[in-house]
């Protein structure tokens, strides 16, 4: 069973000049061209590379589609989802920090032992090798999913999203 992550929401919090403000996604995304915001921690969105590709891993599984267009963005303040209590904060995303991205690559539920040094071709300059990708993983999904162990999270190995960036 996939792990749910997050509720989908018609909104997003954004940082536009300084100002919070809640705004329809669909506006959102419309106004940049593409179909989904892909969030990133600052220290990731800051090594995304000016050109060429990224290799990006998340927890188990995502909905990207090849030849979708996405928007990568920066993650001001981490939300969280619990999915014991339902409670849920929505990250707070910077405006200013909006990149597109094609989608190539979409590879689901890969377990740790079967990565290789090829899957780290295109990937953030501090995720080369497996340890490295298991601490990011648990650095990620500590905060944005409190209470899910860190064995529970490493169980469900990986997913993988080759980028194009334009």
């Amino acid at each position: 069973m996939v792990l749910i992550r997050q509720t989908e929401s018609d909104r997003l919090l954004i940082l536009e000049d300084g100002i919070e403000r809640v705004v329809l996604k669909s506006d959102f995304l419309e106004k940049y061209g593409v179909g989904r915001a892909i969030r990133f921690e600052p220290n990731d969105y800051s090594a995304i590379p000016s050109s060429g590709y990224l290799g990006h891993f998340n927890l188990e599984h995502t909905d990207h589609q090849a030849g979708e267009v996405y928007g990568l963005i920066e993650i001001v303040r981490h939300g969280f989802y619990n999915a014991l209590t339902k409670e849920e904060q929505p990250p707070l995303l910077n405006a200013h920090k909006f990149r597109p991205a094609r989608c190539i690559e979409v590879r689901q539920q890969i377990p740790y032992e079967s990565l290789t040094p090829a899957d780290f071709k295109y990937s953030l300059p501090h995720i080369k090798t497996v340890p490295e990708l298991k601490e990011t993983i648990l650095r990620r999904y500590r905060i944005s999913m409190p209470g899910s162990a860190d064995d529970d999270l490493l169980a469900r190995g990986v997913c993988f999203t080759l980028f194009e960036l334009l």
